[in-house]
């Protein structure tokens, strides 16, 4: 990877496998206590295909993905923001919304991070934003939407021109099922992709 360097007045270059390079990049841009709104991670959409992803692409896609946006998140709790700025991870595939739905497999990882940042550092309101599989020319309109957006929903998927959120809801489960481990009356351990998820009008998608 090329070393750090300004390419223009609001452009730079980093190596996405130096950690020294994302704190730079914020002194550089915010000053050293300045303010930031937000940072909109987008390297993940930069990963190989789901079918056609190899042990030697998804070595490197980890790096570009996942690894790239953990340093960032340790430049940004490390920087001393006032206000830390919103966080926005982007991928696209990472999660899948209906049965059929093929799963992003370099890119998964980055939603789990996600998942741990909302819990260890809230006050980045990380948001994760899954787009589809296919690019469209819509991406861009959703991706400034969920930046401008108020609401408090931190897992976003964009699908068909549809917003869908994660809802934790009551299921049906067939205790007669092979993958159903009965503990005691009312609590059963399932097995299997069990999540839902729903739109933003509440419509809900069995996974």
């Amino acid at each position: 990877e090329a070393p750090y360097r300004q390419v223009d007045s609001d452009r730079y270059s980093l190596d996405p496998r130096c950690p020294e390079d994302y704190r730079r990049l914020l002194r550089d841009v915010c000053g050293e206590t300045g303010e930031c709104a937000g940072v909109v991670h987008l390297s993940s959409l930069d990963s190989t295909a789901g079918e056609q992803t190899t042990l030697e692409s998804l070595s490197k896609d980890l790096v570009q993905a996942t690894v790239s946006a953990t340093y960032l998140v340790q430049a940004i709790v490390r920087h001393g923001f006032r206000d830390a700025p919103r966080l926005f991870l982007v991928t696209r595939g990472a999660q899948s919304i209906s049965p059929d739905e093929p799963i992003a497999v370099a890119q998964s990882p980055i939603h789990g991070l996600g998942k741990a940042l909302v819990l260890e550092h809230p006050e980045i309101a990380c948001r994760r934003i899954d787009l589809a599989h296919v690019a469209s020319e819509g991406d861009a309109e959703w991706i400034v939407a969920e930046m401008e957006g108020g609401d408090r929903e931190d897992q976003v998927a964009i699908r068909g021109g549809t917003r869908y959120v994660a809802r934790l809801v009551r299921g049906d489960v067939d205790l007669r099922r092979d993958d159903v481990l009965r503990i005691a009356d009312g609590i059963a351990l399932c097995a299997g992709r069990l999540g839902q998820v729903a739109d933003a009008d509440g419509a809900r998608v069995d996974e």
